[in-house]
């Protein structure tokens, strides 16, 4: 296992520089620049003015060159570069913001799970049944509904129509905590902000999930290994969760872990609809004020966690499954 790790993460090395490559260009080819943003802010500014401040920044140097600074910068020193919205270094904003994203993605993930696995086992067992087509609505629905139109009706119900009992909101329609809180993570005043964004960003994973784990357990239990628990009296509770299930989970890691990078890119949808101050927020308002060093600091993130998701996938196959050896 640890020859193997060794080689995933050197050849992980040639893939991110490709990728690295690839965004920068993308980035490169956008219209625009943070001068021309500052342009629209002080019309005044002279055309001499605005081609010296390009030169300064650089901001006119051919893409070989530019990307050449940034990878020296990035690589060798650490620095990812000056927020020229922001007016911070960019991995200043980034520290800030990273710590509200892990919290998103890991209440979205473990939510999720607590949904999609219950709703699947159940549905694989009572198969062909009125609650099994209603979870297969369920779950169509869930695949088709956009992620931003989702959090507007979320909002539209909890936060307007459903009130509390001091005549408030049900549920806060947007921010991380009230003015002026100190309070824990896992309070109330900290968690009622967390629910809404975590299940709109898992919604997509729940219902697909959901549909994946009813397949896979449904062609596992018709095994000849699971007749045979049944057989010798196992109770229904062991048969299903200790055998079928162990087995039907197996295919769901490489999902669980793909589903990693997904979740950052649904976040900038989801943290611009719930004003969550996170990675994927950062993401739309850089890529909106064309503040590049910022937007390659998280579209980056997004790669490695593309990269990373798959290591884990392969990692976790050989915890769960006993025959699947990498030595």
């Amino acid at each position: 296992m640890q020859r193997y790790l060794i080689r995933r993460i050197l050849q992980m090395i040639p893939l991110l520089f490709f990728l690295s490559i690839l965004i920068f260009l993308i980035m490169f080819l956008m219209p625009g620049d943070p001068i021309d943003m500052m342009v629209m802010g002080n019309p005044n500014l002279k055309a001499e003015d605005i081609a010296r401040l390009k030169k300064v920044w650089g901001f006119d140097d051919p893409f070989p060159l530019r990307y050449y600074k940034w990878l020296r910068q990035a690589v060798l020193h650490g620095d990812l570069g000056f927020s020229y919205h922001w007016k911070v270094p960019v991995i200043q904003i980034v520290g800030e913001r990273l710590p509200n994203t892990l919290v998103l993605m890991t209440a979205s993930l473990l939510l999720s799970l607590l949904i999609a696995v219950p709703l699947g086992i159940f549905s694989a067992r009572r198969q062909y049944s009125f609650a099994d087509y209603l979870l297969t609505v369920f779950a169509f629905i869930g695949q088709a509904m956009p992620t931003f139109w989702f959090g507007l009706m979320m909002i539209l119900v909890f936060s307007i129509f459903l009130k509390n009992s001091s005549g408030g909101p049900l549920l806060p329609p947007g921010g991380m905590m009230d003015i002026g809180s100190t309070a824990s993570i896992f309070s109330w005043g900290r968690l009622k902000y967390l629910i809404m964004p975590a299940f709109v960003l898992g919604l997509h994973n729940i219902t697909s999930w959901m549909r994946f784990i009813r397949s896979t357990m449904l062609e596992v239990i018709n095994q000849d290994y699971i007749r045979t628990a049944r057989a010798k009296g196992l109770k229904e509770r062991v048969v299903i969760y200790k055998h079928a299930f162990r087995n039907a989970m197996i295919p769901m890691i490489t999902l669980l872990a793909m589903s990693i990078p997904s979740l950052v890119g649904g976040a900038t949808l989801t943290e611009t609809v719930f004003a969550w101050n996170g990675i994927g927020r950062m993401t739309y308002d850089s890529v909106m004020n064309k503040d590049y060093s910022v937007a390659m600091a998280s579209l980056m993130f997004s790669a490695i966690m593309v990269v990373v998701g798959n290591l884990l996938a392969d990692i976790m196959y050989a915890v769960v499954d006993p025959r699947v050896r990498y030595d």
